[in-house]
C-alpha cells in the first residue's frame, strides 16, 4: 500500500510540475504592454487614473474565514493526520484561492507594510481584515509551528510543488544567506514607516503570475525563482521572505510541532536526507566540543554587540541620502535639481507634470529635506538592527546543545511533511 501511494505521489507531482511550467511559459507569450505610454509630443490627453473597487466587507471577512479554515486544516494534516498527500491538496487549494482567485492580495507578508505605515501615519486607516491576516498565522505558529508556510501561503506552496531534486548548499552559504530576510525586513519597515514604498509587494516574485499579467521583467523574476526552486527548496521562503522571520520566532515557543514520527526515533538518518530545507536537527553531544573554546568565543561575541550596534547604526545613518532616493518626492527633487543645473526643463514626464501643477520648487526641496532627515534616524535604526542580527547569527554558530534524536527544527521547519514517508517507523506502522 505504501509503495502504491509513493508511485501515485510521484506521478501527481510530475503532472503538477509540467502544468506549472507550461502555465508560466504561456504567460511569457501573452504578457505584453496593454497600455503603452502615450506620445506626449502629440495632442494625446492622459486619461484619469482609476482604482479597482474595494471588496465588500462580507468578502473581506470571507477571506479571513478561509485563512483560518486553511490553517486549521493544515495543522490537522501536518500534526495529527501526518499526511503529505493531504498537504499537497491543501497547497493546490491555497494556490487557487489565495493565489489566482485573490490575485495574491491581501497576504500576511505584504501586511507587514500596512501595519507599519499605520503606526507612523495617523491619517491612514487599515481594515481589520488586513490586521487579522497579519496576526492569525502568527497565532497559529505560536501553537502549531509554521503551518502557514506548510501549505497555506501560495508563495511557499508553488515553490514546494516544483521542487524535485535537492542540491546540497554548503552550510556557511546557508548561514550567510539567512541574514538577507532580516535586512529585507528592516528595509521594508523603514520604507513603509517613511511612506516611501511598499517594496515587499513591489518585488513579490509570483504576484504577476497569479494575476496573469504585469511587467514582463517581473514575470521573468518570478520564473527564475520557480526554476531555482526545482533544485533549491523554497528559495524565496528561506532566503528572502521577511514574514518567515516572525513565523520562526513565534514557532520557537509553539507547544506542538510537526514531528518526523510518533514512534521512538532509531536515529537512522533517512529523514535528514528527505528534508530539502535542512530543517532536521541531528543528534549531537556537547561533550564532543571544546566547551572552553565555545564559552570564550561567546563572551567575545556578547561584548561585540554594543560595538556592532553603534558602528552599523552610524553607517546606516550616513546612507540616508542614498536610501531616501527611493522616495518619490526626494527622487523628483533631484530630477528637478539636475534639470536646473543643465538649464533644461521638462525632460521627463515626472518633472513636466510637477511644473504643470504650479507647486513652488522650494516647497518640493523642503519636503525632500524633511524626508532625508527621517532617513538619518531610520538609517541608524536599520544599521543597528543589521549589526545586532549579524552578531546574533555568529553567536548561534557557537551555541551548542545536546540533541538525542533526529527532530525537526522549532524555527526552521516548514511543516511540509516530506519526512513522513522517509521514516521507516512510519512505514512499518
Amino acid at each position: 500500500m505504501s509503495l502504491v501511494k509513493n508511485i501515485m505521489y510521484i506521478k501527481i507531482k510530475k503532472l503538477i510540475i509540467v502544468f506549472l511550467l507550461v502555465f508560466v511559459c504561456s504567460i511569457f507569450v501573452f504578457s505584453i504592454e496593454r497600455f503603452p505610454r502615450p506620445e506626449f509630443e502629440s495632442e494625446y490627453q492622459m486619461p484619469g487614473s482609476t482604482k479597482p473597487a474595494p471588496r465588500s466587507v462580507f468578502f473581506e471577512y470571507l477571506d479571513v474565514f478561509v485563512l483560518i479554515a486553511a490553517l486549521s486544516m493544515g495543522s490537522y494534516l501536518s500534526i495529527r493526520k501526518r499526511s503529505r498527500i493531504g498537504i499537497i491538496i491543501l497547497m493546490l487549494f491555497s494556490i487557487g484561492y489565495f493565489g489566482f482567485f485573490r490575485r495574491g492580495c491581501v497576504c500576511p507578508i505584504g501586511a507587514i507594510q500596512n501595519i507599519v505605515f499605520t503606526l507612523f501615519n495617523e491619517g491612514y486607516y487599515i481594515p481589520i481584515s488586513i490586521i487579522l491576516f497579519f496576526i492569525v498565522p502568527l497565532l497559529f505558529a505560536l501553537f502549531f509551528g509554521r503551518i502557514f508556510c506548510a501549505a497555506v501561503c501560495p508563495l511557499g506552496a508553488v515553490q514546494d510543488l516544483v521542487h524535485i531534486k535537492k542540491i546540497k548548499i554548503p552550510y556557511f552559504i546557508q548561514k550567510a544567506l539567512s541574514v538577507i530576510p532580516y535586512f529585507y525586513l528592516g528595509i521594508a519597515v523603514l520604507f513603509a514607516a517613511t511612506g516611501s514604498a511598499f517594496i515587499i509587494c513591489r518585488f513579490d516574485p509570483f504576484i504577476n503570475i497569479f494575476r496573469l499579467s504585469g511587467n514582463f521583467n517581473m514575470i521573468i523574476y518570478g520564473a527564475l525563482f520557480l526554476i531555482a526552486g526545482i533544485f533549491i527548496a523554497r528559495p524565496y521562503c528561506r532566503f528572502i521572505c521577511p514574514y518567515g522571520i516572525l513565523l520562526g520566532l513565534f514557532s520557537k515557543f509553539a507547544k506542538w510541532h510537526t514531528a518526523i514520527t510518533n514512534e521512538e526515533c532509531i536515529n537512522c538518518g533517512l529523514c535528514r536526507d528527505s528534508c530539502p530545507t535542512y530543517s532536521i536537527e541531528v543528534p549531537v553531544k556537547l561533550k564532543n566540543y571544546n566547551q572552553n573554546f565555545i564559552l570564550k568565543r561567546l563572551k567575545i561575541m556578547i561584548l561585540l554587540i554594543p560595538v556592532a550596534v553603534i558602528v552599523f547604526g552610524i553607517i546606516g545613518s550616513r546612507l540616508n541620502i542614498f536610501l531616501a532616493r527611493f522616495d518619490k518626492t526626494v527622487r523628483l527633487a533631484y530630477m528637478i535639481k539636475n534639470e536646473e543645473n543643465i538649464n533644461k526643463k521638462g525632460e521627463t514626464i515626472e518633472t513636466e507634470t510637477f511644473r504643470a501643477s504650479g507647486t513652488p520648487i522650494n516647497v518640493l526641496y523642503e519636503n525632500a529635506g524633511l524626508i532625508e532627515n527621517k532617513f538619518i534616524i531610520g538609517g541608524f535604526i536599520l544599521g543597528s538592527f543589521t549589526g545586532l542580527v549579524l552578531i546574533l547569527k555568529l553567536i548561534s554558530l557557537f551555541r551548542k546543545k545536546d540533541i538525542d534524536i533526529h527532530k525537526t527544527s522549532d524555527t526552521g521547519c516548514f511543516s511540509c511533511g516530506r519526512c513522513f514517508s522517509a521514516c521507516p517507523k512510519n512505514k512499518i506502522k
